[in-house]
């Protein structure tokens, strides 16, 4: 079980900060963000949520997912900023402190937790990558003269 613990949380962690440099790259960049790169980087996060997400399912005994999320139309810059939010009570509530030395239940319940905040990271990354697509599509269709 621990193993499985530490693969969520690894890949909690490294969507979280796949996440931060993909919002980096658009603050950074205020004058000409690089947003192909930047969307690069939230699906790389968004990959490490779903593995993340697979890997929490075997955990709980639950069924997979078969596909990670994706973008909106007309999604939200902002989302960034709750799934970010989700991502890090994930990772606490995995954390092996947490849930090492107690009863199945309270395992159950850490996991419960952290599955409930692994949706809410869902839901966040549906409006960010919608977003970045859309900005994306945008910023190219201009470059092609459409």
């Amino acid at each position: 079980m621990a193993g499985a613990l530490l693969t969520v949380r690894f890949n909690l962690q490294t969507s979280c900060d796949a996440l931060a440099e993909s919002v980096r790259l658009i603050e950074e960049h205020a004058g000409e963000p690089s947003f192909e790169e930047a969307y690069r980087q939230a699906l790389r996060a968004r990959n490490g949520l779903f593995h993340a997400r697979r890997a929490w399912c075997d955990l709980m005994s639950v069924g997979q997912p078969q596909m990670p999320v994706t973008g909106v139309a007309g999604g939200r810059r902002d989302g960034h900023q709750k799934a970010a939010q989700a991502l890090r009570e994930a990772i606490a509530a995995m954390e092996p402190a947490a849930v090492a030395g107690t009863s199945g239940n309270d395992v159950t319940a850490a996991g419960e937790r952290a599955g409930a905040c692994m949706t809410a990271a869902e839901d966040g990354f549906r409006e960010y990558l919608g977003y970045l697509k859309d900005e994306v599509g945008r910023r190219l269709s201009l470059t092609r003269g459409r």
